[in-house]
């Protein structure tokens, strides 16, 4: 992220979000605060997925994740994509278990944090595809398969 101030809403939304955390005004915080960050979007990460964001965040070491990069990794996160790993890939997140299964809680959760663009009528209508059951989770896999099959 080169300028700061050209940010989309979705970016913008997530810098306020971060500047919660930046208390001393440095465009940074700690891996720490990084975790807090995640979890008042109320993503509960693996210990391997938090490994994963901040080696990608923090490259070299220091224990402090800057604006922009923390910026450059959720639009990446919001990134439309016909690429069907990815998709399951950003799912997984989700899939606190490992069993293939997200909790439609968090799968709603997730429709409100990351596509903010939806209208409710919009998210009901994939929520509606995710889990027609209306079981408290469902199988994302199946879930990617149904949507990319209609695209």
């Amino acid at each position: 992220m080169d300028d700061l101030d050209d940010l989309t809403d979705e970016q913008a939304i997530f810098r306020e979000s971060f500047k919660k955390f930046d208390t001393d005004g440095s465009n940074s915080i700690s891996t720490v605060d990084f975790s807090a960050l995640m979890e008042s979007f109320e993503l509960k990460l693996s210990t391997d997925e938090y490994d994963r964001m901040i080696a990608s965040l923090d490259p070299r070491g220091t224990g402090k994740i800057a604006l922009d990069m923390y910026l450059e990794l959720m639009s990446s996160l919001l990134k439309p994509t016909d690429n069907v790993a990815e998709v399951k890939k950003a799912l997984q997140v989700f899939d606190t278990k490992k069993n293939g299964m997200i909790s439609t809680k968090e799968f709603s959760h997730a429709l409100r944090v990351f596509a903010a663009e939806l209208g409710p009528d919009e998210a009901a209508a994939l929520m509606a595809e995710a889990n027609p059951g209306n079981a408290e989770s469902f199988d994302y896999e199946r879930f990617v398969a149904v949507m990319t099959a209609k695209a």
